[in-house]
């Protein structure tokens, strides 16, 4: 059985950058294993599953609905995927823009996300409702976690906490002084992943300010991805966390750098919405995507 497969680069206006997600459309009839197995034959950090039969679980008033799946377990929720799988759909033709942008309900494990499909020149823009933002203490000794990511305790910026903040998944965000800090981080995975595993969380996501905005990386450990090149969910979650901690103002555009330690990476752009800074209630998140493979793939 022959299925169409592709890779849309999120994040990015060009091609063999941001963020690979493979991409799956068309895929009813396809059961856990065989999603699985395919997640794991394309190797990147997640592949995207897009379900359009109403017949087959796609809820009234939806769009369309999707599944994630890293090459070993599926996630709720993937911000980059996301926006891959809403370009593709453009692509195909299965959405269609009348207008100045489209509004979609695109459905995943982790709720209903009302979504903005535009046209932004030849490429296609998209932005996403994530899920209400939530907040928990670190109960962890910052020296420890400062240990798991290689950096010194004295980078940590403390005029901010180290929290755990929510948009779909759990990340740890770690606050640090600079880029060039960001930058030298020598992280431990397998610490990593210890560590985020006791706190209930997908990723470790460190950022620092530059210019007007911020440079981030982020580490997917314990969804067995060492790094991730740019983060749609872990990018909204810092967002909401920027906003409650007063460095960003509510309904202020907030521009994220984020790369590996390749290089590799894009950019990012999140809103946060709300009536009080203390419980930012909607954030958005944006960017563009390509197609950088198109083929079909033998299930």
């Amino acid at each position: 059985m022959k299925r169409p497969l592709y890779v849309v680069d999120a994040f990015t206006t060009t091609h063999l950058d941001g963020n690979p997600a493979g991409v799956v459309p068309w895929a009813e009839g396809l059961g856990d294993v065989q999603m699985q197995a395919v997640a794991r034959q394309v190797n990147v950090s997640e592949t995207a599953f897009i379900f359009e039969d109403a017949g087959g679980g796609v809820g009234e008033g939806v769009d369309f609905s999707l599944r994630f799946f890293t090459p070993e377990v599926e996630v709720p929720f993937c911000g980059h995927a996301f926006l891959a799988s809403v370009v593709l759909m453009a692509e195909l033709g299965r959405v269609e823009v009348e207008g100045e942008f489209k509004r979609l309900i695109v459905e995943t494990k982790a709720g209903r996300h009302p979504t903005d499909l535009k046209r932004d020149g030849s490429l296609w823009r998209v932005e996403a409702t994530q899920s209400p933002p939530a907040f928990r203490p670190v109960n962890h000794p910052a020296d420890l976690i400062c240990s798991t990511i290689g950096i010194n305790p004295e980078m940590l910026d403390d005029s901010l906490p180290l929290e755990l903040a929510y948009t779909g998944l759990w990340h740890l965000i770690v606050p640090l002084k600079s880029p060039e800090m960001v930058k030298g981080a020598e992280p431990d995975y397998k610490a990593i992943a210890s560590l985020n595993e006791e706190m209930g969380a997908v990723t470790t996501h460190l950022f620092a300010p530059k210019g007007n905005g911020f440079y981030a990386r982020d580490f997917a450990c314990t969804a067995g991805v060492d790094e991730d090149p740019v983060t749609g969910s872990a990018s909204g979650a810092m967002g909401a966390y920027l906003v409650k901690n007063r460095v960003c103002e509510l309904n202020r555009m907030i521009e994220i750098e984020q790369r590996d330690r390749g290089g590799r990476g894009g950019y990012v752009t999140v809103r946060v919405e709300g009536d009080s800074i203390r419980t930012p209630s909607r954030v958005i998140v944006g960017g563009n995507g390509v197609i950088t493979i198109t083929g079909e793939i033998e299930i």
